[in-house]
């Protein structure tokens, strides 16, 4: 949503800070931001809402309840799949049920993935998650956006997040041309627009390959 960069370009960006600058945060923290994006909701101060939850952590049933409740209200939420390289089913918030779960592909439609080893003993690995609780992918590798750093500077992100961020702007794009739409129907229209069976997904484990959605963002006309 910014001059430069971003997908929605007409899009108001309001940011709550869950993580500390160690990226480190709690439970408590999520769900108190959650229940405040419900009061704004709720107050319809911003009309639309789409919530990015660039973040991921073991499954957690009532952070995924709190989340299911938001999206039945009507808050279209985008989430990162997460990048461990396992199954999203086991992270929060990807596995609430009615969100967006986005996962990361790289420059060569592959799923992204990346490992070197750490010490003779340890391989280090990182990669998007996988499985039949992503929705789909989007680019999140080598993504040129915004940087911390100033008003004008840029830099390179990589990761679930990233791709994610992507999908959320794809999702208010839609929102401006279906005001109405629902959680679902975003979801609907994400899915029968992407693009099918572009993604090379050796990357990811054997037995995971047939649940895991061949799909990569797309809109029309983009």
């Amino acid at each position: 949503a910014g001059k430069r960069f971003g997908v929605a370009k007409g899009a108001n960006i309001y940011s709550l800070r869950i993580l500390d600058s160690n990226k480190r945060g709690s439970t408590r923290i999520l769900i108190n931001a959650l229940n405040y994006v419900e009061k704004l909701q709720s107050e319809d101060r911003y009309g639309r809402i789409v919530v990015l939850l660039a973040l991921s952590t073991a499954r957690h049933q009532y952070t995924n309840e709190v989340i299911k409740r938001l999206t039945s209200q009507g808050i279209v939420i985008v989430t990162a799949a997460g990048n461990n390289a396992m199954n999203a089913c086991n992270y929060t918030p990807g596995s609430a049920d009615g969100v967006i779960n986005v996962g990361a592909g790289d420059s060569l439609n592959k799923i992204w993935y990346y490992s070197f080893q750490w010490t003779p003993q340890f391989m280090y690995k990182k990669g998007s998650n996988y499985g039949d609780c992503v929705d789909l992918f989007a680019r999140g590798k080598d993504i040129k956006g915004a940087s911390k750093h100033s008003h004008i500077s840029y830099e390179m992100h990589m990761g679930t997040s990233t791709a994610a961020s992507q999908v959320a702007g794809a999702a208010a794009v839609l929102l401006q041309v279906y005001p109405d739409a629902s959680p679902a129907d975003i979801k609907t229209l994400l899915i029968n627009y992407s693009t099918r069976d572009s993604l090379n997904l050796s990357t990811i484990p054997l037995q995971y390959r047939l649940s895991t959605p061949n799909r990569l963002l797309q809109l029309p006309g983009t």
